[in-house]
Order: structure tokens, then sequence, then C-alpha cells
């Protein structure tokens, strides 16, 4: 079966592409390499042999797990894309800091209640992020901050506000709105995720960014009625 030969993989990585040739790398990280059905073993090998001469690259035989974790921890950087900032300027807010751990806390819920567990990345394990999550808002705010400017220094906008300033559809429905379709299977409420997604359709569409003061407003809006 042609699915049978698909390799895939989770990668940790911070690039800007300004023009065709013309890339800043922010941060390099870690590559799993996985099956993603039932590829044979020389196959898996071949394929991780190829990018770990780029990437540091690890195998990993629950790759759907892996993307799960990866789903997860990519929830916050919507919000760079809502109010038009770089991701370490939005994030060194401490208000916008705040609702990035908010969007965490409610991924990590819904992937539970879906019984999908989170394994852990080589650049981001399960104890660090359950650690953040534990600690009250104001200090996981803090140190959420720290963490992403600990990544790169360099400015960078992120998945989302990097294809809205490319005047391009962004890949939130894959992000957040995977997070929100999953929720929905398992009956469960996901109003902060259900707001990002909108917010970021809005901005498409309309070719504004909110006001951080709307953005807050909104989202303590939605966190209320959830």
């Amino acid at each position: 079966h042609v699915r049978d030969s698909i390799i895939t993989c989770v990668l940790t990585i911070g690039a800007i592409c300004h023009r065709p040739g013309d890339v800043t790398l922010n941060f390099k990280g870690h590559m799993v390499v996985g099956r993603a059905y039932a590829a044979p073993d020389e196959r898996v090998e071949s394929v991780f042999r190829l990018m770990n001469g780029v990437f540091h690259a690890h195998r990993g035989e629950k790759i759907a797990h892996y993307n799960c974790t990866r789903l997860l921890l990519n929830l916050p950087y919507c919000i760079p894309g809502i109010i038009g900032e770089k991701v370490q300027t939005a994030f060194m807010d401490h208000d916008i800091a705040k609702v990035a751990v908010l969007l965490l806390k409610e991924g990590t819920r819904i992937i539970k209640k879906a019984g999908v567990h989170i394994e852990p990345l080589p650049d981001f394990d399960k104890e660090r992020l359950n650690k953040l999550l534990s600690l009250p808002l104001d200090e996981a705010a803090v140190r959420f901050g720290e963490i992403v400017m600990s990544m790169s220094r360099l400015p960078c906008e992120g998945p989302v506000l990097g294809s809205i300033e490319q005047g391009e559809l962004s890949e939130i429905d894959y992000q957040n709105g995977e997070m929100v379709k999953i929720a929905r299977e398992v009956g469960y409420p996901t109003p902060l995720n259900e707001l990002v997604v909108s917010l970021v359709h809005r901005v498409e569409r309309t070719r504004e960014f909110l006001p951080k003061e709307e953005f807050l407003r909104l989202v303590s809006q939605a966190a209320a009625s959830g």
C-alpha cells in the first residue's frame, strides 16, 4: 500500500524566508523521524540517515504522539498573528504570555480527554511542560516568556504571522483548529482555541491586527464562558 511507504517527522525549527534564497535561521532544534503507518525498517533508517546529516535527528516509534505534542506546544504561536507583533515582543508582555499559558492548559486538558499522551520531544519533555503549567498563572507567564527568549533572540514572526504578512492563508486550521476539532469529537469545551481560530481568520479577511486591549478583552470573555 502506498501509505505504508510514508515516513514523517516532527521538527523544531525557526526560520524566516524573506525571498527565494534569502532565509534567516533563528534556531535549529531537533527532528524526530518515524513511520506514519507500516513502512519497513530499512526505509525508516534510510530517511533517518539522510535527515541526520542536516538536523539532530532521533527515531520515534510513536510518531502520532510526537505530532500531538508538537501540536500542543504550537498553540500559543497564533497570538503574534492576531496582534501583529513578533514572537519575542508579544510574549514579553506579561498579559499576552498569560494567554499563551491558558491556551496550553486548555490544549493539555483536551489531549488528556482524547486519551492521547504527550510523548517527550528531545528539546522539550513532559516534565518541563507539567512544571510550567503547575505554576501560578503569573509565574507561568514569566517563565513562558523566558523560554521563548531562550529559543531565539532574533525577532521572528512565527508561522501564523509570517503567512499573514506574506498575504497567504495561515495554518491556523491545522494548528489550533485541529485542537478544536479533537475537542468537539470528545465533547469537550475549548473556548480559547475556538476564539483564536476565529480571530486569525478575521485578521486574514480584514488585513487588520487587533489592538492588545481588544484581544485581551475577548480572551477574558471566552475564558468566562468556558
